[in-house]
């Protein structure tokens, strides 16, 4: 049983092995830097963002009706820019009020990209 052991084992079978695992090792390692980067964690403060527009739209002293279409249409267009802004920059956002830190917050970006909007 030995003897069939070392028979198998001998160095040119192990340098085909080793040679196989460097090989393996070169591919993987060329795939892992090839992959997507992943995503960066970024915060927004939306309830700030849509209670400084409710004022804002209070203030007007506008009927409820219409106030309640304004509030949902900057809602949807809120949603859109978010959106559109984590998939730009590879970006998982999450509201402000869920991280305690070790983000940045991306606030008042948004809030310059909705003023052009609106």
């Amino acid at each position: 049983m030995i003897k069939k052991f070392n028979d198998i084992i001998t160095i040119q079978n192990s340098r085909a092995f080793l040679f196989g695992m460097l090989g393996a090792a070169i591919i993987f390692l060329v795939a892992h830097m090839v992959e997507k980067p992943h995503p960066i964690l970024g915060t927004v403060n939306i309830t700030a963002m849509i209670d400084q527009f409710i004022k804002q739209e209070t203030q007007k002293n506008l009927p409820s009706e219409l106030l309640r279409k304004e509030v949902r249409t900057y809602g949807i267009n809120l949603n859109k820019e978010l959106q559109e802004f984590s998939k730009k920059n590879n970006m998982v956002l999450l509201p402000s009020e869920a991280v305690i830190s070790g983000t940045e917050d991306y606030t008042l970006w948004i809030l310059q990209k909705m003023s052009k909007v609106t």
